[in-house]
C-alpha cells in the first residue's frame, strides 16, 4: 500500500497504474538495482504462473479425471497424460484470458466472479449441518449452473455495463442457491 501511495505521489502523470512498480523502480533505483528489481518482478510472476499451471494440471489429472493406480499404488501413465493435458489446457486458457481482457484487474474480476459464485455456496455449506449441505449431484449442478450464469453475464456486458446493472456474482449465486 505504501509503495502504491508513493508511486501516486512521485509519478502523478502515470498513464497505466498497473505499471506503477516498474515505473517507480526506473525513477528511483540506479540502473543495476533497477535491472535486479525488474528480474525480481519477472521471477515473481513466473513463479506464480508455474504454481498455478501445475496446480491446475494436477487437479485435472488427479481430481477431475482420476486415473487408476498401478499395482504398487502409483499413478498410472494415464494420469500423467492428463497432467500434461492439464498443463496445455491451463496455459491456453491463461493466454486466451490475457489476450481477451488485457487488464490484470479485469482478469481478477471476471475469473473471481465465475469461481466465487460457483464455489461459495457448495463449499461454504459443506461445513453446515446435513440438512443444509448440497448432495454431490446437486453440488455439481449448482457449481456448473452458477459458473455458466456468471460467464454468460460477463459475456453479455455491453459498454462496460452488465445486464440489469447487476454484477455477475449476484445472479449466479441466486442460481446456485
Amino acid at each position: 500500500t505504501f509503495t502504491g501511495l508513493a508511486a501516486r505521489v512521485l509519478l502523478p502523470g502515470l498513464a497505466d497504474p498497473v505499471l506503477a512498480y516498474p515505473a517507480l523502480g526506473r525513477a528511483i533505483l540506479p540502473p543495476l538495482a533497477n535491472a535486479l528489481f525488474a528480474v525480481g518482478l519477472f521471477a515473481t510472476v513466473m513463479s506464480t504462473a508455474h504454481s498455478y499451471f501445475f496446480l491446475a494440471a494436477v487437479t485435472l489429472a488427479h481430481d477431475v479425471l482420476p486415473g487408476t493406480p498401478d499395482a504398487e499404488g502409483r499413478p498410472a501413465a494415464r494420469e500423467r497424460g492428463w497432467t500434461m493435458a492439464g498443463l496445455v489446457a491451463s496455459g491456453a486458457a491463461a493466454v486466451a484470458l490475457a489476450l481477451a481482457l488485457k487488464s490484470v484487474v479485469a482478469i481478477w474480476h471476471d475469473v473471481g466472479s465465475v469461481a466465487t459464485s460457483a464455489l461459495l455456496l457448495p463449499l461454504g455449506l459443506a461445513h453446515a449441518g446435513p440438512r443444509w449441505r448440497f448432495r454431490p449431484a446437486a453440488a455439481v449442478a449448482a457449481m456448473s449452473a452458477a459458473a455458466l450464469v456468471a460467464l454468460g453475464w460477463i459475456l453479455a456486458r455491453t459498454g462496460g455495463a452488465y445486464p440489469l446493472g447487476l454484477e455477475p456474482i449476484f445472479p449466479a449465486l441466486g442460481v446456485s442457491g
